[in-house]
């Protein structure tokens, strides 16, 4: 299941970065062999422009001629079933993120004569570079149906998403299958994160609490709250920056996957905590505690099964230079998310 936005480079570090500019429209790529008699219609009841882009399927390569117009809501029914078919998710799940996250300017969709075949939803955030930072889209919810695969669709709304936007793309491969594919999509490997697994008897052990003494003050978070401390402890090179209505979202939707979320102040300092309850383990979604401040916490909060921990690399890095916790040697390097549309800075 495909289930949360949660995951979106909430804690990658870029290794290639990429320039451009921005836009923004929701839009519909209607395929069909009657091109030009649906573009009549469009235009003279819908009273809409429209524009024909050359298509080739990538398997069967037979040409066709695309409609890509602006399209209205009516047809996000027929949008959930594409997004339930490839991802499993159920019908609650999708209708508060419609409901939530959805806007008209973000999703392209593609039509084989009148139907939605395929769709990507395009999430905008910040790449920050050494000269600054440049808006990007992130490519969320790539899908085609079934039966409708081998056509050329995805590749043609990832393309199409770069011009319309006028961004780089940045995407996370579902899976490592997926890989080779962006590959020959134009896409490369630009950023990655550090994961470990915690086992219970690391947290018993820890060293929590001195008896009678409270150091970790468990608070809720608000978004703007959320933003300010994740913006200054990440802000650098190859940081994902999201805005505070993205922000707001993912901890809305940590919350509806009962999920916390905390804002930690503990010796003089204040730090993130964002987790949820899987099944027989915690996923740590992000955090800026040190391991030794980490361990502690889940001490604290008397977990008793597995942690999986996802960190940003940079974060990791830093602890071991310092050499403030060796624990975190324990972290494994991981490619987790691609770029296309821009120029590799290194």
């Amino acid at each position: 299941a495909l289930y949360t936005v949660i995951d979106i480079f909430m804690n990658a570090t870029a290794m290639n970065f990429v320039k451009d500019a921005m836009n923004s429209q929701k839009a519909v790529m209607v395929v069909s062999d009657k091109a030009e008699e649906i573009s009549e219609i469009i235009m003279k009841k819908l009273v809409r422009g429209v524009t024909f882009l050359e298509a080739e399927g990538a398997y069967t390569h037979q040409k066709k001629k695309i409609i890509y117009t602006i399209v209205s809501t009516s047809e996000i029914p027929q949008i959930k079933e594409i997004w339930h078919q490839c991802f499993g998710d159920e019908e609650d799940y999708m209708e508060f993120y419609f409901t939530h996250r959805f806007t008209e300017e973000n999703m392209l969709v593609c039509m084989e004569d009148k139907k939605p075949v395929a769709m990507t939803t395009f999430l905008k955030a910040y790449l920050v570079t050494g000269e600054g930072e440049i808006p990007v889209h992130y490519a969320y919810a790539v899908a085609t149906l079934p039966e409708y695969r081998g056509r050329g669709y995805a590749k043609m709304l990832l393309e199409k998403g770069k011009q319309h936007f006028q961004t780089p793309i940045v995407l996370e491969p579902a899976s490592e299958s997926l890989i080779y594919y962006y590959e020959k999509l134009g896409f490369c490997m630009a950023f990655c994160v550090a994961e470990r697994t915690i086992l219970p008897d690391e947290i018993a052990e820890a060293k929590g609490e001195e008896k009678g003494q409270q150091e970790y003050w468990l608070l809720t978070v608000t978004p703007d709250e959320y933003v300010q401390l994740r913006d200054a402890y990440f802000m650098g090179n190859g940081y994902i920056r999201w805005d505070r209505d993205a922000i707001a979202y993912v901890l809305l939707e940590n919350d509806y996957a009962d999920g916390y979320a905390y804002k930690v102040q503990h010796h003089g300092r204040e730090e993130l905590l964002l987790f949820r309850e899987e099944e027989n383990a915690i996923e740590v979604l992000e955090t800026t505690l040190s391991e030794q401040d980490l361990l502690a916490v889940l001490k604290r909060l008397r977990i008793k099964v597995l942690v999986r921990v996802r960190k940003s690399l940079a974060a990791v890095e830093r602890e071991e230079r310092v050499g403030n916790d060796k624990k975190e040697s324990g972290y494994q390097k991981k490619d987790f998310g691609m770029i296309t549309g821009c120029d590799e800075a290194e």
